[in-house]
């Protein structure tokens, strides 16, 4: 069988030049989320969702399993602003970044914590790597 997969939730997926927008975004979406909301995340270990694999730890990974990866390759993605609205309210990634807080609130501060981002950096899109893998059963 074959097996096909991509992600941008990987250590590498951001590229050093987005430091400053992810630095941005989160700190005014944790403003925002104490302000109107009088809320903090629950600092405690990584949930799973944020513990990320890194390129080398995938492929390992798929071998341990009887696959043999065949392609991996990392594209660059100029991601716009409604794709990091549209991950603003992906719960895995919600729960991530703001451990402990109901979902609706952390999107409705991420989601404005982005908008505001985008604006004060005047950005049309964050670049973004995705790893894009192929492997295949070994006989």
């Amino acid at each position: 069988g074959l097996f096909a997969f991509n992600t941008s939730f990987y250590s590498g997926s951001h590229p050093p030049s987005t430091e400053e927008f992810y630095r941005k975004w989160m700190f005014k979406a944790l403003r925002i989320l104490k302000t109107q909301y009088n809320l903090r995340p629950i600092k405690t270990e990584k949930v799973q969702s944020r513990v990320t694999l890194s390129e080398d730890q995938y492929a390992s990974l798929i071998q341990k399993n009887g696959l043999k990866v065949i392609k991996q390759k990392v594209n660059l993605v100029n991601v716009p602003l409604q794709g990091w609205l549209d991950i603003s309210t992906f719960e895995d990634f919600i729960q991530g970044v703001m451990p402990g807080v109901s979902l609706d609130k952390a999107s409705a501060s991420l989601t404005q914590g982005v908008k505001e981002a985008f604006n004060e950096l005047n950005l049309s899109f964050v670049p973004r790597n995705w790893l894009e893998v192929v492997a295949i059963k070994e006989k």
